[in-house]
C-alpha cells in the first residue's frame, strides 16, 4: 500500500513532511525515495547507532552505503517477479528504514521506463510505503507511483503563490489520478503552516478548493518546527520521533486524519483513528 507525498514547486518541505509521517506510522513502514530532482536521504540519514561501518566507509559520520537503493530495486522489479521490498531498504538511526534515491537528478534518467516495476512492488507489499516523490505534476516520469498510490498528500504553503499553485496542480491531479472504480479520490492536501494558525489556515483552503470546484479535501497540517527538522534532517532525532516537537506531534495527527479519510490504509496499518484528534 502507498503513501505519496509531493509538492506543486517551491519548497514547502515535502521530504521533511514524509519522514515526520513515516516515523509517526504504524509498522511495518518503509520511507521510499523517489524525488527525480534527486534525493536528500542520502545527506540525511545516519546508520543506527552501534551498527557496523558501511562498505567503504571513509569518515562520513555514519552516512548510509550507497546501496541497496531505489536504483536496486528498480532494477530487480523489471523481471516483474515479486521482490522482497524490505530487502533494499537500509535501517538508520530514526528507527524506521529508508530506501535512499540518488542525489543527482541526472542518475533518475535510466529508471524512466522502470517505474511501472517499482509501482507494483511497493503497493503489493503488505506494509505501508511512504513515498516522497518531491515537486510532481501528472506527467512526471514516477506518475506510476502516484496512480498506484491509495493516498496522494499534495503539500503547499500558507501563501497566495502557495494557494494558487496547489489549486492548479490539485485540479489537474484528480483528472489524472481518478479513477471512478475508487470509492474516493486518492487526493488530498496538507499545509505547511504555525501550529497556533493551523485550523485557520486549514478553512481558508478548503474553502478556496471548495469555491473553485476542486473536490478535494483539506486533510490537514504540518507545523513549522525549524528546530527540529534540523535534527532531522542531521540524522540526529531517535526512533518514532523522540524530542521532535511540534514537528512530530503534527505528523501523529495527521497520520490520523489519513486513517479516517481513507479507511483502507487504517486498517491494514492499526492507524489509530479517534474522533477529534485532527
Amino acid at each position: 500500500m502507498i503513501l505519496a507525498v509531493c509538492a506543486d514547486k517551491g519548497s514547502p518541505g515535502v521530504s521533511t513532511t514524509a519522514l515526520a509521517v513515516t516515523m509517526a506510522w504504524p509498522r511495518p513502514v518503509v520511507l521510499l525515495e523517489a524525488d527525480a530532482a534527486g534525493g536528500d536521504l542520502a545527506f540525511w540519514a545516519r546508520r543506527p547507532d552501534g551498527a557496523p561501518p558501511a562498505v567503504g566507509d571513509g569518515g562520513d559520520g555514519g552516512l548510509l552505503a550507497p546501496e541497496p537503493s531505489l536504483l536496486t530495486l528498480a532494477a530487480d522489479a523489471r523481471s516483474g517477479l515479486p521482490v522482497a521490498l524490505p530487502r533494499y531498504a537500509q535501517a538508520s538511526r530514526w528507527g524506521i528504514d529508508v530506501i535512499v534515491a540518488p542525489p543527482a537528478a541526472q542518475a533518475f534518467w535510466p529508471l524512466r521506463p522502470l517505474w511501472d516495476g517499482v509501482a507494483e512492488q511497493a503497493a503489493a507489499w503488505p506494509g505501508t510505503v511512504v513515498v516522497d516523490l518531491g515537486r510532481f505534476h501528472g506527467g512526471a516520469a514516477a506518475a506510476p507511483v502516484a496512480r498506484a498510490a491509495t493516498a496522494v498528500l499534495v503539500v503547499t504553503r500558507a501563501s497566495v503563490a502557495g494557494l494558487y499553485h496547489v489549486r492548479e496542480r490539485v485540479h489537474e491531479l484528480v483528472h489524472t489520478l481518478g479513477e471512478a472504480s475508487r470509492p474516493r479520490s486518492p487526493l488530498g492536501v496538507v499545509v505547511r503552516t504555525a501550529r497556533r494558525d493551523a485550523g485557520a489556515v486549514e478553512a481558508q483552503i478548503a474553502a478556496m478548493l471548495e469555491a473553485a470546484g476542486v473536490p478535494v479535501p483539506v486533510i490537514g497540517s504540518i507545523w513549522d518546527d525549524e528546530a527540529s527538522a534540523a535534527r532531522l534532517q542531521a540524522g540526529q532525532v531517535g526512533g518514532r520521533g523522540r524530542r521532535a516537537g511540534d514537528l512530530a506531534a503534527s505528523a501523529a495527527r495527521l497520520v490520523s486524519a489519513i486513517g479516517r479519510r481513507w479507511p483502507e490504509m487504517a486498517a491494514a496499518a492499526g492507524v489509530p483513528v479517534a474522533a477529534g484528534s485532527q
